[in-house]
């Protein structure tokens, strides 16, 4: 049989993205795995320098990182079961990207089994 000690369960906050958590979370019961809930904050295009702006754009993605950190951390908290072994992670990037790298970084051999739920028309 497949073992998986490690689970990769992204979400954008879409109620598409949050029917992956009950999957989730049931095998990571049967297999006894860690799920790894992950966010991507979107890198936002650099401010002309000649405005001033740099700044503000610095800060606005720090809100929406601190932003996206206490929504997961309360929507994880929600919905996990406290015998469930999980870690929550926000990255900052484009989620496709964020979604592979994560997803191929290890600490052993076996890499994280992906689950997302999709949104009608999304590929």
């Amino acid at each position: 049989m497949v073992q998986f000690s490690r689970m990769l369960c992204p979400t954008d906050f879409s109620e598409a993205s949050l029917e992956a958590f009950p999957y989730a979370i049931e095998l990571a019961r049967l297999f006894k795995a860690e799920i790894l809930f992950i966010y991507v904050v979107p890198v936002l295009p650099p401010a002309p320098a000649d405005f001033g702006f740099e700044s503000e754009v610095a800060e606005f993605v720090s809100a929406l990182r601190k932003d996206a950190e206490e929504r997961l951390n309360k929507l994880v908290s929600a919905h996990v079961p406290p015998d469930i072994k999980f870690r929550v992670v926000v990255a900052q990037g484009q989620p496709r990207k964020k979604f592979c790298a994560r997803r191929t970084r290890t600490r052993s051999n076996s890499s994280p089994l992906p689950l997302m739920g999709l949104r009608v028309g999304d590929t």
